[in-house]
C-alpha cells in the first residue's frame, strides 16, 4: 500500500469520527434536539405510568413530579414549562393527536408528541397547526394558566 493511500484513509476516518458530514447544523442544535426529545418521551412515559397506576389521565404536572427523580428531563420541561402540554387527555393506543409539544413548534415548528404516549415527531408549522389536539386543558410553554383544548 502507498503511504498516500494510507493518509487519505487516516483523513477520511478522522473526518468521518469528528463528525464532518458537511452538514450545517450545529452541535448546539443537535444537542438541543436531543434534549427536547428526551423530555418530550419521557413526559409520554410518566404520563403513561400515571394513566396506568390510577386509570386516569393527570390533570396537572404536579400530578408526574413524584415520578420526577427516573425522569429528570421530563420533569424539568413541566417544570420549568417548555413545552405545552393537554392535561387530561387520555392516552389512546392509535393515538394521533397533539397531546404535548415544545414552545416552538406552533410558530416554527418543532417537536410534539402524540397522544400515544410514545411517538416523538417533528412538525412544521403548519402541520402543527392543522393536527388534531388531544381533548384536553391547555397549558401553554410558560404560561401556568390552562385553556380547554379541542379534539379535532
Amino acid at each position: 500500500m502507498s503511504s498516500r493511500f494510507i493518509i487519505t484513509l487516516f483523513l477520511c476516518a478522522i473526518a468521518t469520527l469528528s463528525g464532518c458530514d458537511g452538514g450545517t447544523s450545529s452541535s448546539t442544535d443537535v444537542d438541543a434536539s436531543k434534549t427536547e426529545v428526551i423530555a418530550l418521551k419521557e413526559l409520554g412515559e410518566m404520563y403513561a405510568l400515571l394513566v396506568k397506576q390510577t386509570q386516569k389521565p393527570p390533570e396537572a404536572g404536579k400530578e408526574l413530579m413524584k415520578f420526577a427523580e427516573g425522569f429528570s428531563h421530563g420533569s424539568m420541561a413541566i417544570q420549568n414549562k417548555t413545552v405545552g402540554v393537554y392535561w387530561g387527555a387520555p392516552i389512546e393506543k392509535e393515538g394521533k393527536a397533539v397531546l404535548a409539544y415544545e414552545a416552538k413548534a406552533p410558530e416554527a415548528g418543532g417537536l410534539v408528541l402524540l397522544s400515544d404516549g410514545e411517538t416523538v415527531k417533528p412538525m412544521t408549522a403548519e402541520e402543527f397547526q392543522a393536527a388534531p389536539k388531544a381533548p384536553g386543558k391547555l397549558e401553554e410553554p410558560g404560561k401556568p394558566n390552562a385553556k380547554k383544548g379541542k379534539a379535532r
